[in-house]
């Protein structure tokens, strides 16, 4: 089913809402998105009426060598009778790997068990066939099928599948490689009905589903259109549900703000909490309304006015312990080296006296023993001294990451106001190298000694506390505040204006979807109850003796899941699953099915291989009123077979019925011969014998070949005569007296005299009578062997093709006739 026949029946003409809208859109995209080339021989295929003029085949299954067919027009039956092992089945199942696009289309190669079929004859490494369609508006396609050898012995043979469609007046023909849409639907009509399907793949539950399903011909566009919407609406909910996270986590910073503001400012009143807007709101707008054209670039915090407290006190604290530890270590009697030992060496040292109890007589470091006695004495000293610099390290530590940290960007801040902007560069210098210090090591750390530096400058805390103070005069609290907030919610109105629409659209694509799905169930179903009644239509002229009352076919599962088909027979109160049935009830089940959803579609063509596998008398009489049928609708039918009860039966249904039989010769070349008529064989056994190689004299051969072709004008007449009269119903004396005529002309006048001297056949008989070719038929006919010696074996077939043109443009004259 096309896009634009999809498109009318989910958004009909001035019918278009915002989930119409939606729909067109997805119909566009998918439409834009389908294969080119495909889609376009698709078309081609759907918009015309098909039928098949020439199969070309060679190196494919049992056809080694290049056999070409020219296959008769619509409005006639081809019987074509092969005993088993001619080719037949080789013949069809080159039409149909053509026609669908591949092997993998053909169920004989697609089995896993031994009725599995090679595509290449044993005798070649490459295949090809090549099929020649012509429609009713003298479009042409030409399909050509190549199967290449293997590049590997692993691998599969490489297989190739073009056609070319050329229009009336064009010089060049397009090329395209058939794709899935063309598979798709030459599948739902079935113009090659193969003897393995009827037999073998469609006794397969799931294939038989399958072939119900696409026999629907609803083609893939609706899964196409079913996969676009869903994603569209899978990135719909994505979007909402990361929008309505995004809001937790803005109303989550948010309170966190106001909470951190509130307890740094306890002087400035609090703003009103800010309302978020939801999804189907204007953001933008709203945006715009509660934080107008704010500024929402990262802005540094206000001062914390504590900030000045903490600084001043870390400063007190921090130089109280240095003076502390200074007491300490000059308070350590006979010790003279304290006074130069950093505090970490103090402590080390005094962790090996208290490991060793002081009893070492020289230093355990140095090895020396100038000052150790004094030392070694010492330890409850030492441990004061340990004790004062960890308090000193800790506050230093703490200092260092004030300064390095909030004093910093307050100093950083500061360079931007007026007045105090020189002193703020000049400490922010000082106090740069202290960013990002974490635990500072000792006394032996390099930021030790600038921490002493700025302790002993009176100036600096004092020039820091100047910039603090014009900082927290000139703070702007509630308009940092508010810029805050406003950068924390600009990433509602960012997301919006970048995915609103995606995430407002999550119910439009919801409702798309249900729409699209109802409106496929609604075509799939009426197309299932269509196609069950053409195949319970036929099925009651299969089954009219079994208490047959009706068929049921149902379809579970729907777009974008997995379909179901299955098929039920009614008798009476009983209802019977397809499996359930005969070998003969089923097969004519199957013919059912193929017959009935072929109806309609582009194919004005039928193929059928070997179709009446364990079929009785009376269902082979009905396939033959139903193929009968398709002609008179000027479809055209061929029909593969070896069984010779379906050729008679056929022959007397259908008298006008082409037969033709398919036989190898010597050299193992498939030949293919019309023999419709008597007259055929007879003039084939004419050339046979007057090819080389014959043990019989000239004279012998061309009595021979003259006498039937004798016979078979004999033939011709009689054949011509009986349909010149089916076709013109009443009484005709003349037509019994050609039955009982004797010589080959007297039946030639009097049939000359039946369909009238104006007649194109009557003026064919009179040139015939006239050009005294007859003559040398009486000659063999009375065994004239003095005539006859003066024909040579050229004459002989010259008289020969002299004969069979007169049959076949006699034929072709009382056939022609309406």
């Amino acid at each position: 089913m096309s896009f634009t026949r999809i498109g009318h029946l989910l958004f009909p003409a001035g019918q278009v809402d915002r989930v119409g809208e939606a729909l067109r859109v997805a119909v566009q995209q998918c439409r834009n998105h389908q294969e080119l080339g495909d889609s376009e021989i698709n078309d081609a295929l759907v918009l015309d009426r098909w039928q098949l003029r020439t199969l070309r085949i060679t190196g494919f299954r049992g056809v080694a060598k290049p056999f070409v067919w020219r296959i008769p027009g619509p409005g006639n039956v081809v019987l074509v009778h092969a005993e088993n092992g001619a080719g037949k089945s080789s013949l069809s199942d080159g039409l149909r790997v053509t026609l669908h696009g591949g092997i993998r289309h053909c169920p004989a190669f697609v089995h896993d068990d031994l009725r599995r079929q090679q595509p290449l004859n044993h005798d070649v490494t490459s295949a090809a066939v090549d099929v020649e369609l012509l429609g009713d508006k003298a479009h042409q396609l030409k399909l050509n099928w190549r199967l290449g050898p293997a590049p590997t012995a692993d691998a599969q043979p490489a297989e190739r599948c073009t056609a070319s469609w050329s229009m009336p007046g064009t010089a060049e023909a397009e090329r395209h490689v058939l794709g899935s849409r063309w598979a798709e639907t030459v599948a739902a009509h079935r113009p090659v009905i193969s003897y393995d399907e009827l037999n073998h793949h469609l006794r397969d539950a799931a294939r038989l589903s399958r072939f119900c399903t696409e026999a629907l011909a609803l083609g893939p566009n609706w899964s196409s259109l079913h996969a676009y919407i869903s994603r569209r609406l899978e990135v719909a909910v994505r979007a909402a549900e990361q929008w309505a996270e995004l809001r937790r986590n803005v109303a989550a910073e948010l309170t966190t703000l106001d909470a951190e503001l509130t307890e740094q400012h306890p002087l400035v009143e609090p703003p009103e909490p800010v309302a978020l807007p939801d999804l189907g709101a204007d953001v933008g707008n709203w945006f715009t309304q509660v934080f107008g054209d704010s500024n929402v670039v990262e802005l540094p915090a206000p001062i914390r006015p504590d900030l000045r407290i903490r600084l001043t006190e870390a400063f007190a604290d921090t130089a109280d312990a240095m003076a502390g530890y200074r007491r300490a270590r000059n308070s350590v009697r006979n010790a003279a080296p304290i006074g130069e030992t950093p505090g970490e060496t103090i402590a080390a040292i005094r962790q090996l006296l208290a490991t060793t109890g002081g009893e070492q007589a020289c230093c355990p470091l140095c090895a020396t023993e100038t000052g150790w006695p004094g030392i070694s004495r010492t330890s409850r000293e030492l441990q004061a001294i340990d004790e004062e610099f960890a308090l000193v390290k800790h506050l230093m530590t703490e200092l260092a990451r004030l300064l390095g940290g909030e004093v910093r960007l307050a100093l950083e801040a500061a360079e931007q106001l007026p007045g105090v902007d020189a002193v703020a560069r000049e400490l922010t210098h000082l106090v740069r190298p202290l960013r990002g210090r974490h635990e500072l090591r000792g006394e032996l750390d390099e930021a030790w000694p600038l921490l002493i530096k700025l302790l002993a400058d009176d100036s600096f805390e004092a020039r820091v506390l100047q910039v603090l103070d014009a900082l927290i005069s000139t703070a702007d609290v509630p308009g940092y505040w508010h810029r805050s907030r406003a950068r924390i919610c600009r990433q509602l109105a960012d997301f919006h204006a970048d995915q609103g629409d995606v995430a407002n659209n999550v119910e439009t694509w919801r409702a798309a979807l249900d729409r699209l799905i109802g409106a496929y169930e609604q075509v799939r179903d009426n197309r299932v109850r269509s196609l069950a009644a053409d195949i319970e239509a036929v099925l009651r002229d299969f089954l009219p003796d079994t208490g047959f009352a009706g068929l049921q076919m149902s379809i579970t599962g729907t777009l974008g899941e997995p379909e179901r088909a299955e098929l039920m027979l009614r008798f009476g109160e009983r209802l019977a699953s397809a499996g359930a049935l005969s070998a003969g009830q089923f097969n004519a089940l199957m013919l059912s099915v193929l017959l009935g959803s072929n109806a309609a579609g582009p194919f004005r063509f039928l193929v059928l291989d070997d179709p009446v596998h364990a079929l009785d008398e009376t269902r082979i009489q009905v396939l033959c009123r139903h193929l009968a049928r398709l002609a008179e609708q000027d479809r055209q039918v061929v029909v593969f077979t070896h069984n010779e009860q379906l050729l008679n039966e056929l022959a007397d249904t259908i008298p006008t019925a082409t037969r033709m039989a398919l036989a190898r010769d010597d050299d193992g070349e498939h030949v293919l011969n019309d023999v419709t008529y008597p007259w055929q064989a007879l003039l084939t056994d004419a050339k046979e014998l007057t090819k080389s190689g014959q043990a019989l004299t000239e004279l012998t051969v061309a009595t021979l070949s003259l006498a039937f072709c004798r016979q078979a004008l004999d033939a011709v007449a009689r054949g011509m005569a009986r349909e010149w009269a089916r076709r013109h119903p009443g009484p005709h004396p003349l037509l019994e007296a050609i039955d009982r005529s004797g010589p080959t002309s007297t039946a030639l006048k009097k049939l000359r005299g039946l369909i009238g001297q104006g007649h194109p056949g009557g003026a064919l008989i009179q040139d015939l009578l006239d050009g005294g070719k007859l003559r040398n038929l009486n000659a063999a006919g009375h065994g004239n062997a003095e005539e006859l010696s003066e024909l040579s074996i050229h004459d002989v077939r010259r008289d020969i093709d002299y004969f069979e043109q007169f049959c076949a443009d006699l034929v072709e004259a009382v056939r022609a006739e309406q």
